[in-house]
């Protein structure tokens, strides 16, 4: 059996007109045929994890002996276990060559012990050619992680939706309150624009009118300025669990109000992640195919393209230039496809990408809210904090720190703006150094108290009541 490529056309014109044909190999007769698609899944050498190829892998090598950063032929070298340890007491040999490794492991698909990825004891190997299988088992993974851990905590999924909101500020509020805890990034199309409130003017008794889009305290709004007589079609909501990774909107990369490049920064590389509204004359696909050179690598791309084809929906039946040209701009930056409302991202992913449609978030729109959860390449950094256990030896000593400093800066007069900014400042200090030489610093995690809730606006208003020391004492103790 010989498989061979055609040259051919979208059509494929020359491909039919081969199909059936005889041909002579060596004296023998072969009937050209139409090869089958694969319907297996790609096991990725480098990292191996289902999904993709080796070629489209971004992450780090791992050993499939026993899941190290190295590569297989390293394994004896760099492995604890096998290169062996002369300075332990006693001292740990090497294990010998031709023999095998004498340690457990676990395989890096299923976690099972003893068992590896291409082995005939692997689920995933056993289902290699049913991807449905592989990539519910991966969406599965995925969802529990997502379910246990946040953004804020350090975990690495980055929760994106993209939704075309058809200019509703009502659906937009729902979705911006319902979307607080679950979500990381929104990516919003033909997002509203209208009066949001009036700030006081001595021209109007109104007051001033203040255009733009809704706002929520958990979430950064990223948009960008619309020219006269013109409205933004692209919108972007980061949350605010985010702001460690300074999420920055890229106009340096391309500026237009139908595409918006938004990104991460963290150790490494950024992460980049656009959102594109495309209108029925294709002008952010036309914009983004001219620009593809200058772009850096994208690790998802999002939005409201209004494009047609057979590729991803199943009641077109043609595949035109405009399509084609969106493929090939995806493909040159690093994506793969995932209807006009389209998910792009990396091919490495896109077995654990679990792209959903939320349909319980839709509202009045006629579009549906796409979901994607892709991997967070930058670590977020812990959040820390400084607390003063209350009633403690600490904060006498703190409130003493306080005292003698003011007593020091007592007797001064101040004749002028210079002198009130110095004792300010002196004020700031004195507190400043204070607060760190007693409190104690803390990391804030998932396990964190609250800060505020039910039990903290309870004992406020009862203190509000009497202002009496006892319930003070429960006020604080609350907060």
């Amino acid at each position: 059996m010989i498989f061979f490529n055609v040259w051919d056309s979208t059509s494929g014109t020359n491909a039919k007109a081969l199909i059936g044909k005889r041909i002579l190999i060596n004296g023998q007769p072969c009937t050209i045929a139409a090869a089958t698609k694969s319907p297996g899944t790609p096991l990725c050498q480098n990292c191996w994890r289902w999904g993709h190829p080796s070629n489209a892998c971004r992450s780090a090598c791992r050993c499939p002996v026993c899941g190290g950063p190295h590569k297989e032929d390293e394994h004896r070298r760099c492995c604890g276990l096998c290169k062996g340890n002369v300075k332990a007491t006693p001292a740990v040999p090497p294990t010998p060559p031709g023999l095998p490794c004498p340690h457990k492991f676990k395989c890096l698909s299923c976690r099972r012990d003893n068992c590896t990825t291409r082995s005939g004891k692997c689920p995933f190997w056993n289902n290699r050619f049913d991807r449905e299988w592989i990539k519910a088992k991966y969406a599965k993974a995925l969802l529990m992680s997502s379910s246990t851990n946040s953004v804020g905590s350090g975990s690495r999924g980055l929760r994106i939706i993209t939704f075309n909101i058809a200019k509703s500020s009502f659906d937009l509020h729902v979705l911006l309150e319902n979307s607080k805890s679950d979500f990381d990034i929104l990516m919003i199309q033909e997002p509203p624009w209208q009066t949001v409130r009036h700030a006081p003017s001595a021209m109007s008794v109104e007051g001033t009118a203040i255009v733009g889009a809704p706002r929520h305290p958990e979430w950064t709004c990223m948009v960008r300025q619309p020219e006269e007589g013109l409205r933004p079609r692209t919108l972007t909501y980061v949350s605010k669990r985010l702001d460690l990774l300074r999420p920055a909107y890229r106009r340096d990369l391309i500026d237009d109000r139908d595409v918006m490049v938004i990104s991460l920064f963290g150790e490494g590389e950024p992460m980049h992640l656009m959102n594109i509204y495309s209108d029925d004359q294709h002008r952010a696909i036309n914009l983004i195919a001219d620009q593809s050179d200058s772009l850096p690598l994208i690790d998802y791309m999002g939005g409201d393209f209004n494009c047609h084809s057979c590729e991803w929906d199943d009641n077109v039946w043609h595949h035109r230039t405009t399509a084609i040209s969106l493929l090939e701009t995806a493909a040159a930056d690093g994506n793969i496809k995932s209807v006009i409302d389209l998910v792009f991202i990396t091919q490495a992913e896109c077995l654990r990408a679990n792209v959903r449609r939320e349909v319980q978030l839709q509202g009045q729109s006629d579009h549906i809210p796409l979901s994607v959860v892709i991997p967070l390449r930058h670590k977020v950094p812990k959040v820390k904090g400084r607390t003063l256990k209350p009633f403690s030896d600490e904060e006498k000593e703190f409130i003493a720190d306080i005292m003698t400093g003011m007593e020091d800066l007592s007797g001064y007069t101040l004749t002028s703006q210079g002198e009130v900014e110095f004792m300010a400042s002196a004020i700031a200090d004195v507190f400043a150094s204070a607060w760190l030489k007693h409190s104690m610093e803390y990391t804030i995690s998932v396990s964190s108290k609250v800060y505020w809730n039910e039990e903290c606006a309870k004992a406020l208003a009862e203190y509000r009541l009497d202002s009496s020391v006892a319930n003070y004492k429960v006020f604080k103790i609350s907060s």
